[in-house]
């Protein structure tokens, strides 16, 4: 940087000024002075020139996401997180593929690069880059709502959304567990997170017969590839908060294939005397009917109440149900009937009396019948003692 200096004299005129000053240094608010000489010998008070910035120094880049080495899934939303900075001069342009804060692409799999370049405003230019694998990824839809019961044998029931606080296990290092001790494993760590697993917010969706809120789950497909992240398949455990009360609800996945999309229910009872219970869903195919029920009866007296819940996703149903409690238990009513069409669902609730008690199962038999065909479902529901 070279700094020169002229003048003006209206009556003698300049003689002389001073010679240019050359900055070579590089560093800010650097400065250089001079004077001019009129032809009649007087000199003028020093010019100075000041805030002179000399940069040599290509500006400096910084990239948190993608994380170099990074592994995420197929279709998996990762904001890009960069940024430029120049001491100096300031920066004139920084650029990446998308600018930071919008989605990288991870819709193709393998390895990618991801390059930022800078540029400042002396004209030094830098170029950074991460590079980041995309990995094979499987989805999972987990509806999740609650079924509020009314009393009688044959109560109306009402289906709303439900906020679940989600977290996702990995089959292989969690096992089979009782869902009585899903709370424990939901509370033993944060299972996977983001990037290995990401969860959506909760969209409103219509459900059979009522609305539920339901959740994305991008993880890891069943590929080889991912072994040293997951084994692919799953134990997924939520937390609601029902009437001030924490109840945890979850259910298993098999292997999950790429780009495949599992359905899952989580859903929650209150039943007709206003007890809260993680239910178990059972899904019958043919179009498809949802039957939701107790996971367990949890006893607290001599009696509890077994609700059964019909919910037609799709098409004309009938059912007769049976309740077939251990020995020591009595159903009252032994059996039901009712029927449901696509988008409604339908209520029976029988009340099991301990008279004995062999703490086993409550074999439930739902003989249902659809398009013309008959169809036979048991579901088994642990009894638990939980009385003082």
């Amino acid at each position: 940087m070279t700094v020169s200096f002229s003048g003006s004299d209206s009556l003698s005129g300049i003689a002389s000024c001073s010679a240019p000053v050359t900055l070579s240094a590089e560093g800010a608010n650097q400065s250089a002075s001079g004077a001019c000489t009129d032809l009649a010998g007087n000199v003028s008070a020093a010019a100075t020139a000041s805030g002179i910035n000399i940069d040599k120094t290509p500006p400096a880049i910084v990239i948190l996401s993608p994380a170099n080495g990074g592994v995420y899934l197929r279709n998996e939303v990762v904001p890009a997180n960069y940024s430029c900075g120049d001491a100096l001069s300031g920066i004139a342009s920084c650029a990446g593929p998308v600018p930071s804060g919008s989605n990288i692409d991870t819709s193709t799999l393998g390895v990618r690069t991801f390059g930022v370049t800078a540029t400042d405003m002396a004209g030094n230019a830098s170029v950074a880059g991460s590079t980041y694998s995309v990995n094979p990824s499987a989805t999972i839809k987990v509806a999740v709502a609650l079924h509020t019961v009314g009393t009688g044998t044959n109560p109306g029931s009402v289906k709303t959304p439900l906020a679940l606080n989600l977290k996702v296990f990995d089959k292989a290092r969690v096992g089979s567990p009782d869902p009585k001790d899903f709370g424990t494993i939901w509370a033993s760590g944060p299972g996977l997170a983001f990037p290995a697993v990401s969860i959506s917010d909760p969209v409103v969706t219509s459900v059979g017969g009522g609305t539920a809120n339901v959740y994305t789950i991008l993880a890891p497909s069943s590929d080889p590839a991912n072994s040293s992240v997951s084994s692919g398949s799953y134990l997924v455990i939520g937390q609601a908060l029902v009437n001030g009360a924490p109840v945890f609800v979850g259910s298993p996945t098999d292997p999950l294939a790429t780009d495949s999309v599992t359905n899952k229910y989580l859903q929650v009872i209150q039943n007709g005397n206003g007890k809260v219970v993680p239910a178990t869903t059972t899904e019958v195919p043919g179009s498809l009917l949802l039957i939701a029920a107790p996971e367990y009866l949890e006893y607290t007296s001599a009696e509890e109440l077994l609700p059964v819940i019909y919910e037609s996703v799709d098409g004309e149903w009938s059912a007769v149900v049976r309740a077939d409690p251990p020995e020591g238990f009595v159903s009252n009513p032994g059996a039901l009937r009712t029927e449901v069409g696509t988008g409604s669902l339908q209520a029976l609730q029988f009340t099991i009396r301990d008279v004995g008690s062999s703490w086993t199962s409550t074999k439930v038999t739902h003989h249902l019948k659809h398009k013309g065909k008959n169809i036979t479902v048991v579901t088994e529901h642990k009894m638990v003692n939980k009385r003082k």
